[in-house]
């Protein structure tokens, strides 16, 4: 995951996204026959990663002004240890 997307919460006034979408991990254990995972996990030599949940307080008050949170991705949430 990249650090640099967490570091500062907005600033007070800011504009804050109406919508937002986490993916909690980018790991999955189907093998769906549309899904392209194999060559993703090829790609990138992994069998993916999960959100640091630290990660969600610098994102607070944008989860707090959101009309939407979407908990989806390419994984499959419930693979996350801490869900």
């Amino acid at each position: 995951m990249n650090q640099e997307m967490y570091k500062a919460a907005p600033a007070v006034g800011a504009r804050l996204p109406r919508k937002l979408t986490i993916e909690f991990t980018d790991r999955c254990n189907l093998k769906c026959f549309i899904c392209t995972r194999e060559e993703f996990e090829d790609r990138n030599g992994t069998k993916g990663e999960n959100l640091d949940l630290q990660h969600l307080h610098a994102i607070a008050p944008a989860l707090a002004a959101a009309e939407v949170i979407q908990i989806s991705g390419f994984g499959e949430v419930f693979l996350h240890p801490q869900m």
